[in-house]
């Protein structure tokens, strides 16, 4: 399988990226049964959210956000400290999100995480009801400690005045994926096939990570893409031992193509 980082726009018709447009175009007719995925702004939809299936995962993943904010941000001093309490704030909030989906098949998805994220007052009442509701009575205690947890970190302060720079820090980590390509992009969509991190390493793929220079999210679409890869790759251990990842499937190697390495 081959993945291309950061192929910029050519698929929407401008002249950044235009050679990858055609070098799909062509592979696909030279050969049929290669599987081809575009994200964002393609034929697909990806989640990076539901890799996230332990607490160091999470972490990992909330932690190169924190660095993507600090590289583009040029933020320093204590404005670090507060951007980490928001992704330790954003971890419960994906934690609540994930114990959640088991009882109601709702996805957890970068667009709850945002919408969470930008109003305390409306996530405190629906975690309220969840821990007084008797559907939720066997992980209560879960969800009473992320309410604990989310108080410590002052979460639902934020509207006083001696919180304000804890409003900054949630304010900085959320826009970092607040764009509607992202978020439209990264949820179930009934004109986009989805896009799991298996149909890379075990079919034979294309696969190219693109979103314009221009476009705000552009700096964190690779972090949330290859985070997500590698987590799962690291999860599966060598390629030697691929019989047991998935059946009598063999595992593919993959040739990552990587530009702007820096925003990685």
């Amino acid at each position: 399988s081959v993945v291309i980082s950061e192929a910029k726009a050519g698929i929407a018709g401008s002249a950044e990226g235009a050679a990858f447009t055609h070098l799909a175009q062509y592979l696909k007719l030279k050969f049929p049964e290669l599987r081809l995925h575009r994200w964002p702004r393609g034929d697909c939809w990806f989640n990076p959210l539901l890799y996230l299936k332990s607490p160091q995962d999470r972490r990992t993943f909330l932690s190169s956000i924190c660095t993507q904010i600090e590289t583009d941000s040029h933020i320093s001093g204590d404005v670090i400290a507060f951007v980490h309490n928001a992704a330790s704030i954003a971890e419960q909030l994906i934690a609540f999100m994930q114990l959640q989906e088991s009882y109601t098949q709702e996805p957890c998805t970068l667009r709850r995480l945002e919408t969470y994220m930008k109003d305390a007052k409306a996530f405190g009442a629906i975690l309220q009801g969840a821990i007084r509701s008797e559907v939720y009575a066997q992980i209560r205690p879960q969800l009473e400690e992320i309410r604990s947890q989310l108080m410590m970190f002052n979460f639902f302060y934020q509207s006083k005045p001696e919180f304000a720079m804890t409003r900054h820090g949630v304010n900085l980590f959320y826009r970092m994926f607040d764009h509607e390509d992202l978020l439209a992009f990264s949820e179930p969509r009934k004109d986009l096939a989805r896009l799991e991190i298996e149909d890379i390493l075990y079919e034979r793929s294309l696969v190219i990570v693109s979103q314009p220079l221009y476009d705000a999210a552009s700096p964190v679409v690779g972090p949330l893409f290859w985070d997500s890869l590698l987590a799962r790759v690291i999860e599966l251990g060598p390629l030697s031992e691929s019989k047991k990842d998935s059946g009598h499937k063999q595992r593919q190697k993959v040739l990552a193509v990587l530009d702007e390495t820096h925003r990685l």
